[in-house]
């Protein structure tokens, strides 16, 4: 294995785009804390915020397992 030592060297090029101001990108999957590892692909859901937005919209999309 090549060591990548910064982002986009090597085969290394995935980004993450950043949401228009008013967004949101929330990130979610499983996580099992005993194995130090994400045992579910992550996910990603975009979030229109408003003004009325609760911090309620952006939790909860990571579960945690042991």
């Amino acid at each position: 294995m090549v060591d990548q030592p910064y982002f986009n060297m090597g085969s290394n090029t995935g980004k993450l785009s950043f949401p228009p101001a008013t967004n949101f990108v929330q990130l979610g999957g499983t996580y099992n804390i005993t194995s130090g590892r994400w045992t579910s692909a992550r996910t990603l859901n975009p979030i229109v915020l408003t003004a009325s937005a609760t911090v309620a919209l952006i939790e909860g999309a990571t579960t945690i397992e042991q």
